[in-house]
């Protein structure tokens, strides 16, 4: 069983609801805990360390995680296209065609979720320092205050990538006027992002052994995610892109030289179940297939990805583009004619499948049909596939190894594509793949950094967002029916807009 629970129970207290519509004052049994006496020793505050890890990746419930993560994920891609039955959604639709307003259910869900999130993390950050020292160890309360503003810029992280302004909420709120702040601009959301990253870097170790601890926060995730937001952030603003750049070079090489992570050779085992926690594993959402104690496990495989024709409902497809680019180089695979990576991602009409009974005891001819083009997905897909109706319980990789290597390889790119080509070999090298032998400007190189990402990440919630800071967007969608460039982020809900006098300012 793993030690991680994604419990929202955990604390047995009147936790506040970030809704600014929610009331703020509740009567509370004077014989229940609540959060002026709840804070009592280390034991409290990792439980309520635990509690902070609730809304990760909107693990809330069926509408939030299995419907509103997936359309928010996966529907705006290039890579991906909406199954039949989607069409009976259109708060799932509307991301496809990037046709949402502020009245999308969807986009409430991601701006809800996150702040509730937010709101546990103060409830650490705002507690911890009153625990009693003879209760709580100094590296006790380190750890745990470093953990708490990893996640808090997590959260954040999340919000300022989907929508153009958010709220920064930097304290537990104490008073109903602490719920109702305005929108801040980008630069100042990306440094209370940052510095909480950094803050996190207190963390220890740099990838946890500690088995009792999976699934938490450490310090290669701390590292990890500051290079990411440097470099995300570095696409926003031309003026210091270049010192953006560096900062992201420097996080992202404390990851590679600390020696605590490796690319794994199978690729698949990654996303089945197989091989969860692995080397390559930096953060990752954990499930469980056993549930005492408050661990979760998700039918969101079966229900989203799993194709309608092996009788799941078969909500996201792999678009015509996804085929073309996979097959791009040709016979260089090991498992069948193509990159191995192909065949951990997709199910496609290839001898691989048809010789064998390998979509899940069938070939894909009996599935699909002779002749098919259906391009449908098995990344996520657990190895039994006997428990998806029931127990599924594959871990979704949240930061691998490989995104850190190939953020490297674009930064590094920009400067000596030699550099960039030698982290490429490294993640091909290890996956079983012959080196890169293409030309070696920045050009063909940066070329085919974006074809590994398309490689590694399709269906790990990465391609919108770097087609947004490449500035690909347009180029890429701009046939698809609805496209507006307006839209590439979310606008701000309109239940937030409804309840907040003070969210455009006072």
């Amino acid at each position: 069983m793993k030690s991680i629970k994604y419990i929202i129970g955990l604390l047995f207290v009147a936790l506040l609801a970030v809704s600014c519509g929610d009331d703020f004052l509740e009567e509370t049994a004077p014989d229940k805990l609540n959060t002026s006496v709840y804070w009592r020793d280390y034991n409290d505050a990792d439980a309520g360390m635990a509690a902070v890890y609730s809304h990760l990746e909107m693990f809330t419930g069926w509408d939030a995680f299995v419907e509103g993560r997936s359309v928010i994920e996966y529907y705006r891609s290039d890579m991906t296209v909406p199954g039949a039955d989607a069409s009976n959604y259109p708060w799932w639709t509307e991301h496809y065609h990037f046709s949402f307003d502020k009245g999308n259910y969807a986009i409430l869900l991601l701006w809800d979720n996150n702040y509730r999130g937010i709101n546990y993390a103060n409830q650490v950050i705002d507690k911890l320092p009153g625990i009693p020292e003879d209760k709580i160890t100094a590296e006790q309360r380190e750890q745990l205050m470093a953990e708490a503003r990893f996640m808090r810029g997590y959260y954040h992280f999340k919000l300022l990538i989907n929508f153009n302004q958010i709220i920064v909420r930097d304290k537990y709120p104490e008073s109903q006027s602490d719920l109702f702040l305005p929108l801040v601009e980008r630069a100042v959301a990306w440094d209370f992002i940052i510095e909480d990253f950094k803050a996190a870097q207190a963390l220890k170790p740099l990838k946890s052994q500690d088995k009792a601890k999976l699934g938490r926060a450490t310090q290669g995730a701390a590292f990890a995610y500051l290079g990411k937001a440097y470099l995300y952030r570095s696409a926003e603003d031309a003026t210091n892109k270049s010192m953006y750049l560096t900062e992201a070079q420097k996080a992202f090489n404390t990851v590679i030289s600390g020696g605590d992570y490796d690319i794994e050779a199978d690729f698949e085992g990654l996303f089945d179940g197989t091989n969860e926690n692995s080397s390559e594993c930096i953060f990752a959402l954990q499930m469980s297939p056993v549930v005492e104690g408050g661990a979760s496990y998700s039918n969101w495989q079966n229900y989203f990805i799993g194709p309608a024709e092996l009788d799941f409902y078969g909500e996201v497809y792999g678009s015509a583009e996804l085929l073309t680019e996979m097959k791009k180089e040709g016979n260089i695979g090991s498992i069948g004619q193509f990159d191995d990576r192909m065949y951990g991602t997709i199910y496609f009409n290839d001898p691989y499948y048809n010789d064998n009974a390998y979509v899940l005891g069938s070939t894909y001819d009996d599935v699909f049909g002779a002749g098919s083009t259906t391009v449908a997905f098995k990344k996520h897909y657990p190895n039994d596939p006997s428990s998806a109706w029931s127990r599924c319980h594959v871990d979704q990789p949240l930061m691998r190894y490989a995104d850190v290597l190939l953020m490297q390889a674009e930064i590094l790119n920009q400067s000596n594509p030699a550099d960039a080509i030698s982290l490429i070999n490294e993640l091909r090298t290890k996956r079983g793949l012959p080196e890169y032998a293409g030309a070696t400007t920045e050009t063909a190189v940066f070329e085919q950094i974006k074809h590994e990402r398309i490689m590694e990440f399709t269906l790990e919630g990465s391609r919108f967002f770097d087609l947004r800071r490449w500035g690909m967007a347009d180029e890429i969608f701009g046939d698809r029916v609805g496209y507006n460039s307006n839209q590439l982020y979310y606008p701000v809900p309109e239940d937030e807009e409804n309840a907040n006098p003070n969210l455009y300012g006072n």
